[in-house]
């Protein structure tokens, strides 16, 4: 069994964070800031996940479940907020849980691997990109194409 670890959550507000997806996030929330310097002190490592709700106290139960272990790569301070470059890792599903006197969700896992991480099956993801790539010569051949 791997050493304990916890990493911040980084509730996301109208956006999606997909592995191999490097996104520009600005944040302000002063939970989301405390995620942020959480992190910094650390490995630089995130769980970003999307929110149900948009609320300005995200709780576990307004979370989802499933979101990207990330790690933050650049940031800029500036007056309200921070500005900085998720690059997203791996697809996890995680359960939440905030301690009871911390201002910081927290991911808690025992496993080398942050999370329950979703493997890709590389046969299924070959057919899948074939399939789109025929469907889009499909459609850019078409009279009107893409419009």
């Amino acid at each position: 069994m791997g050493q304990r670890q916890t990493i911040p959550v980084l509730p996301l507000r109208g956006t999606v964070i997909f592995p191999g997806l490097t996104a520009p996030i600005a944040a302000g929330r002063p939970g989301t800031l405390r995620a942020i310097e959480s992190a910094l002190k650390g490995d630089r490592l995130v769980f970003a996940v999307a929110q149900r709700d948009n609320t300005d106290e995200p709780t576990p139960d307004i979370l989802y479940s499933m979101g990207v272990i990330a790690r933050i790569g650049q940031i800029q301070r500036g007056l309200g907020g921070v500005q900085l470059l998720l690059q997203g890792e791996q697809r996890a599903t995680a359960p939440l849980s905030q301690a009871r006197h911390s201002p910081v969700l927290m991911l808690f896992t025992d496993s080398p691997s942050h999370a329950t991480a979703q493997p890709s099956n590389s046969c299924q993801s070959a057919s899948g990109s074939r399939t789109v790539g025929r469907y889009f010569l499909g459609t850019c051949s078409r009279p009107g194409g893409l419009r």
